[in-house]
């Protein structure tokens, strides 16, 4: 059975998290997937990524985005599968926007939420929102 690429975005499957202050992190409220048992299902999960472009993130400093799951909505964990999303500052204090799809592993949990990291001396980032959706 071939696998259907979804790529709509649908509002109330997306989670956001303004950035931290430098040198912190910070969750996001969870999105509740709606199964205990989400899988196996017929077709992929994709998640979206997004770190919008950014002129205040210092040269070289970095934002971190960690997908994270949970089975009980307070227990949360890295999902190990999934790379982590990284926006580095270029000269100038920017950056540019990342965008990353990744596929959620088949072991995924019911609730999902995201941790943003700035690195030591990011600057002021806190303008920034950093955007996780699910496709349908």
């Amino acid at each position: 059975m071939p696998i259907a690429n979804r790529t709509i975005q649908d509002s109330s499957l997306q989670i956001t998290r303004v950035c931290p202050a430098q040198n912190t992190d910070a969750d996001s409220a969870s999105l509740d997937l709606g199964s205990v048992a989400l899988f196996p299902t017929n077709e992929e999960l994709s998640l979206e990524v997004a770190i919008p472009a950014t002129d205040t993130l210092a040269s070289g400093q970095t934002i971190t985005v960690t997908i994270e799951d949970s089975a009980d909505d307070s227990t949360f964990a890295a999902i190990d599968e999934l790379a982590t999303v990284v926006a580095t500052g270029i000269g100038g204090d920017t950056s540019a926007a990342v965008t990353k799809y990744l596929k959620l592993p088949d072991a995924t949990r019911q609730y999902l939420r995201i941790n943003v990291a700035c690195s030591a001396t990011s600057g002021d980032v806190t303008d920034t929102t950093v955007t996780a959706s699910i496709l349908t």
